[in-house]
C-alpha cells in the first residue's frame, strides 16, 4: 500500500513537469509529433518509476508495468495540450473579383464560395 501511494504522489507531480517538458521542446511540430513525444517521455519516465518502485526480483516487471503506465498518461496529457484536436479544412476555396457599382461608380468584391455553395465576401 505504502508503494502505491509512493507511486501515485509521484505521478501527479510527474504530470506538470511532464507537461511543461513536452510542449516547448515541440511547439513548432505536428500536434501528431508532439503526443508521440510525449508518449516516448512518458513512457520512460514510468519505466524509471516502476523499476524505483518494484522490490527484489519484480524491477522487470516494474519498469515494463510503470513504462505502460507512463506512455498512456504522456500521451493522453500531450494530446490535451499540443492542439491537435482542431479539424482542418485543406480544400481549396473557390474564389473570385465581382466589379460592383454604388453610385455609379464600380468597386471590387472578393467573393469566394462556402461549402453550402453560396458565395459571399471574402
Amino acid at each position: 500500500m505504502r508503494k502505491l501511494l509512493i507511486l501515485a504522489s509521484i505521478a501527479s507531480m510527474a504530470a506538470p513537469a511532464l507537461t511543461v517538458v513536452v510542449v516547448p521542446a515541440e511547439a513548432s511540430a505536428s500536434a501528431r509529433g508532439c503526443r508521440n513525444v510525449g508518449t516516448a517521455v512518458g513512457g520512460v519516465t514510468g519505466a524509471v518509476v516502476g523499476s524505483n518502485l518494484a522490490s527484489g526480483g519484480g524491477r522487470t516487471g516494474g519498469a515494463i508495468l510503470g513504462g505502460l503506465v507512463g506512455a498512456v498518461a504522456g500521451h493522453e496529457i500531450a494530446k490535451q495540450n499540443c492542439g491537435g484536436d482542431q479539424r482542418r479544412s485543406y480544400r481549396t476555396a473557390s474564389c473570385r473579383n465581382e466589379t460592383r457599382y454604388r453610385n455609379h461608380r464600380p468597386y471590387q468584391v472578393h467573393l469566394c464560395q462556402g461549402r453550402d455553395g453560396v458565395w459571399r465576401p471574402a
